[in-house]
């Protein structure tokens, strides 16, 4: 369908894949429609959809600038072993993707393993959008009996995208889209559970030498057993069977739907194992259980309560806050990144407060770390609301300059789940305990610092950096002092100042060493 290029963007100083969808012989209509529908795309702002950041034509071809990501496919991701609880984890935030796309009235038909990226840090991705459409269209052309029988020979189409006589990957294809009728929502439902099944039991429901063998298959709904080797709970196999009805209006109404009878199987799964071990237990100790069980309800709760912390920092107010500051700008698009920035903001404070529930599980109530790990862990998240506070304060009073780095630097908010790692904790040096009030504002006025580097306000930034790197070079303790001499020689650099930015850079380095 066209070729993608890693690139950079000058204006937004970021890299970004390039896309280029080939229109080839087709006529201007075509491309007005696919045009249309790709910038329908680039309205879709979601944590588990590649971001779309600029759509237009180039001599007769449609492009597409998206967020470049760092990973593998689903499919790569799928080679190693994981425990089938993970995998499901992946395909349930894939499938929050999809619903996305639903909602903003758009079906993707050409959904897959190999159209699903997994970066480093486990974020899961649904990515080209090439063959999507809008929800209410007219109904793709039924590919002949002939059409299907010239491609019998070709080995691999069952797993390749086809845009010709098909139009969709007929591995993933739902019986509708090889009849030429109209798709919805519930075609990308179907190849979304064609997709869990083969990622969960290894082995794709559907089976055919060939692509009208296979055609034929879906088409009947003639599934494959699953494997004898593999175990799924009865609730999970069933709940994605019905997603592989023949018959659209048996599938699930949703994506959404689909994902709720998921979430009700697991809690149900955990409530029986958990209740299994009440009463093994209760037999054996039921006086120590019953105090043992209140101790720990009242931690977790307490733990929960860490956890939650964070929402009076992101509540109703501040989102009205932000929306306001952003649209008072009063730059042509606000509206749309006011938009665009929320779900960001919401996907950070839900993994911060369960990155902070969870630390504090595993020191008051598991003991899987000790003290000095907790001390570091808590000092690491509590930077990382710092960051979010000083973009807040940005987003509340932002000018036309931040609103069009908002977005940017709403996505750039630091990745929480590094301060839960005990491998990285332990790496971490012990602040001086006596100086902590002095410490945690020196910390604040570097978060500050990196927002205004985000937001583009260099001269200011490097205001508020030069101050916290003369009191963090007094207060002498090196990892702050490398810190605040990283960032000066970042903001240096972007004001063109690339002598003194090459000896700050050079000072972090071996003040870190």
């Amino acid at each position: 369908m066209g070729v993608v290029y890693a690139a950079h963007d000058p204006e937004l100083d970021r890299k970004v894949a390039l896309k280029l969808v080939r229109a080839g012989a087709r006529g201007s209509e075509e491309r007005r429609r696919l045009l249309r529908e790709a910038q329908a795309m680039a309205r879709l702002a979601h944590p588990n959809v590649v971001a779309i950041f600029d759509v237009g034509e180039h001599s007769g071809e449609v492009f597409l600038a998206m967020e470049l990501v760092d990973g593998e496919t689903l499919r790569a991701w799928r080679a190693r072993e994981h425990p089938w609880r993970e995998v499901l984890g992946a395909l349930v935030d894939a499938g929050r993707g999809l619903a996305a796309a639903h909602a903003k009235g758009l079906v993707h038909r050409d959904f897959k393993p190999d159209n699903v990226m997994i970066d480093g840090d486990g974020r899961v991705r649904v990515m080209d959008f090439g063959l999507a459409r809008e929800l209410v269209g007219d109904p793709d052309v039924a590919p002949s009996a002939a059409a299907l029988a010239a491609l019998a020979d070709d080995a691999a189409s069952p797993a390749l995208t086809r845009t010709g006589a098909l139009l969709g990957t007929p591995a993933y294809m739902a019986p509708e889209q090889f009849a030429g009728a109209a798709t919805d929502a519930r075609t990308d439902q179907f190849a979304l559970c064609v997709t869990m099944w083969e990622a969960l039991y290894g082995a794709r429901p559907f089976a055919g030498g060939s692509t009208a063998a296979l055609a034929r298959a879906i088409q009947s709904g003639a599934r494959q057993p699953p494997p004898r080797d593999v175990r799924l709970p009865r609730w999970l196999r069933a709940a994605i069977e019905r997603g592989l009805a023949t018959d659209p209006g048996d599938r699930w109404p949703s994506i959404d739907a689909l994902l709720g009878a998921l979430r009700r199987g697991q809690s149900r799964a955990r409530r029986r194992r958990l209740g299994v071990g009440l009463v093994a237990v209760a037999a054996l100790v039921a006086a120590a259980f019953a105090w043992d069980a209140t101790r720990r309800s009242r931690a977790h709760a307490a733990c929960a309560r860490a956890g939650a912390a964070i929402g009076e920092l992101w509540d109703d107010a501040a989102r009205d806050r932000v929306r306001a500051g952003i649209e008072a700008s009063e730059a042509s698009y606000a509206a749309t990144t006011a938009a665009k920035v929320t779900p960001w903001i919401d996907r950070f404070t839900a993994t911060w407060s369960a990155a902070r529930g969870e630390l504090c599980v595993a020191a008051e109530i598991d003991g899987a770390i000790d003290e000095a790990l907790y001390a570091r862990g808590k000092l690491c998240l509590e930077g990382q609301v710092m960051e979010l506070e000083s973009l807040l304060d940005e987003l509340g009073r932002a000018d036309a300059q931040v609103v069009q780095r908002a977005v940017a630097a709403a996505a750039a908010l630091s990745e929480v789940r590094s301060c839960s790692d005990p491998a990285r904790l332990a790496r971490l040096p012990q602040p001086p305990a006596a100086e902590e009030a002095r410490l945690r504002r020196l910390r604040g006025d570097l978060s500050r610092a990196s927002t205004l580097l985000v937001a583009s306000k260099y001269a200011e930034g490097l205001s508020v950096v030069e101050a916290a790197l003369a009191d963090a070079e007094a207060l002498a303790w090196p990892p702050l002092v490398a810190e605040a001499q990283l960032s000066r020689g970042a903001l240096l650099a972007k004001l063109g100042r690339y002598d003194e930015a090459e000896a700050a850079l050079e000072a972090a380095y071996f003040t870190a060493a």
